[in-house]
């Protein structure tokens, strides 16, 4: 009961939880500060990545609007044999030129 009400992002299953938007909206500049998204991949004999970008980042703010950047999403990855020479994997929150904040990082969980 104490990790769901401190840490309500562990107590949805498997970690899939979109990453939380930020502060406040304008109305020309709908996807800034947005949360980033889920991407969620089982495979139960192997995955291959080669060359590859699995992104779920936060939404950003750039300039002087009254909203904060979003947090990072969820990546989750299970497989029993991983293959691959090369892949970025990115939960990061959101980055802000304004004073209003940045993001948060989101959760990346990799099991082979």
């Amino acid at each position: 009961m104490f990790l769901t009400h401190s840490f309500p992002y562990l107590s949805k299953g498997p970690y899939l939880c979109t990453g939380s938007g930020g502060y406040g909206y304008k109305e020309d500049i709908k996807d800034a500060g947005a949360g980033g998204g889920i991407i969620f991949i089982y495979s139960s004999q192997s995955f291959s990545v080669h060359h590859s970008q699995f992104l779920v980042e936060g939404g950003l703010i750039d300039g002087n609007y009254n909203i904060s950047a979003g947090s990072g999403g969820t990546i989750f990855l299970y497989t029993n044999i991983l293959i691959g020479d090369y892949a970025n994997f990115s939960a990061a929150g959101g980055s802000s030129t304004n004073n209003n904040g940045s993001g948060a990082g989101g959760i990346i969980k990799i099991s082979y």
